[in-house]
């Protein structure tokens, strides 16, 4: 497989597992296995209180500030990590991470050079705590209006995607990400 097609179908599939997740929460059992002695989706380790209303989520080098109403789930997929937010439609979002080999800033062109058919409208320019982000609107697989938001940093590349009515979701959780020390590059 080249490397278009390993990107495509990691894409698809972190897709497709975004919606099952969303709209049927407790296939796989990632909601309910508070009984089954799985690990809970959220560890203590992971995320922290803060004040009323407000959770941090520690990933290995970043963290963020979200509602505590979003439940957040981190897995291991092929080729990198996903984490799934999950809540009312204004909060389900996902943050696909995958090792990425290219300095940023992330342009259309170099997107649509592993994805020539991704829709991309509306492009802007964001900081993300000193990493340029590019963000844009975007249609998923079954022509839903989506919001993303992609950036290189430290050799990953971070593809955070939701549907149209999380734009103001996703815009409140960059604006609060923080990179752990010396991992800010772009």
């Amino acid at each position: 497989m080249n490397k278009k097609t390993i990107f495509l179908s990691i894409l698809v599939l972190a897709g497709l597992a975004v919606f099952v997740y969303a709209y049927f929460p407790g296939t796989f059992g990632l909601n309910d296995n508070k009984d089954s002695g799985a690990n809970p989706t959220e560890s203590p380790e992971r995320s922290d209180s803060t004040e009323a209303g407000t959770a941090i989520f520690f990933g290995d080098n970043f963290s963020f500030v979200h509602s505590a109403k979003i439940t957040l789930s981190q897995e291991e997929v092929e080729g990198g990590e996903l984490i799934m937010a999950s809540g009312d439609v204004s909060g389900v979002f996902q943050l696909f991470i995958i090792p990425f080999d290219e300095k940023g800033p992330l342009t259309p062109e170099r997107i649509k050079k592993d994805v020539p058919d991704m829709i991309i409208k509306n492009e802007k320019s964001l900081d993300v705590s000193g990493v340029k982000a590019l963000t844009f609107e975007s249609k998923d697989e079954s022509g839903t209006e989506t919001f993303e938001v992609w950036f290189v940093s430290g050799g990953k590349l971070y593809q955070m995607a939701g549907y149209d009515e999380s734009k103001k979701t996703i815009q409140e959780i960059l604006k609060s990400w923080e990179w752990a020390a010396n991992e800010v590059s772009g």
